[in-house]
């Protein structure tokens, strides 16, 4: 049981860590190729794809 536990933790944060590397990527994605796109237009979608 503990090992099942202690599994899907592991699984659950690695998977929020890959979640929040893509808002980053799309975040710097957005700063270098769209210039011209407003910030806070978008960090709301990007913080739910996050969480």
């Amino acid at each position: 049981v503990a090992c099942t536990m202690v599994a899907a933790l592991l699984h659950l944060f690695f998977m929020a860590a890959f979640s929040w590397m893509l808002v980053e990527g799309l975040l710097l994605w957005s700063k270098v190729v769209i210039v011209n796109m407003s910030e806070d237009r978008h960090m709301k979608y990007y913080y739910l794809i996050g969480w």
